[in-house]
């Protein structure tokens, strides 16, 4: 039995080791995308009541949710407009403030 718990308890301290290495590891990747998304927010030319008024106008409906998002192209926002009909997503950059898509909401 002794032998068991010696192979045994090294195993289970690296497993420990591992789980908190890991966890610090996601919790600075996720501090990482939110000090992104504010450095992004405060650089951008154009502020989110700017980019919910063009999304609302291109979409013709009421926006109901908005958010930054940052990709290998830039930041951009992403409303999601209340229409008539149905619910759009409407892309509009945070740059210059253009409307770059706008689709059905399939969620």
């Amino acid at each position: 039995m002794k032998t068991t718990v010696r192979k045994f308890l090294p195993v289970a301290f690296g497993a420990l080791v591992l789980t908190a290495v890991g966890g610090a590891a996601f919790a600075a990747v996720q501090y990482g995308d939110e000090a992104d998304e504010v450095a992004a927010a405060r650089a951008a030319p154009i502020s989110l009541s700017q980019a919910v008024t063009a999304a609302e106008t291109a979409a013709v409906g009421k926006a109901i949710e908005a958010t930054l998002e940052i990709d290998h192209t830039g930041a951009y926002y992403e409303v999601s407009v209340a229409t008539e009909v149905d619910l759009k997503d409407v892309i509009v950059s945070a740059t210059d403030g253009r409307v770059l898509q706008i689709a059905i909401d399939r969620d």
